[in-house]
């Protein structure tokens, strides 16, 4: 199953970030970190450089846990 999250990408450094949806296998996550803005995660899948996103690390955790676990709460 794949976890839905929203990535922040930044096309050009004097605009602000755009929202997109994406889904990430948690299988495929290697480090997660808190962001260097505040309520955004680092999210390492696979690739050099970190996959930006919003929220918590905690938020990230429970999100994955709870994919696993099968829960839809």
């Amino acid at each position: 199953m794949l976890l839905p999250v929203t990535v922040l990408v930044r096309t050009n450094a004097s605009d602000p970030p755009a929202e997109k949806m994406v889904g990430i296998n948690p299988d495929e996550v290697a480090r997660v970190e808190e962001g260097d803005e505040p309520g955004t995660v680092q999210l390492w899948c696979g690739g050099q450089n970190p996959m930006v996103i919003r929220g918590t690390v905690e938020e990230l955790i429970g999100a994955v846990n709870e994919l696993e676990s099968g829960d839809d709460g």
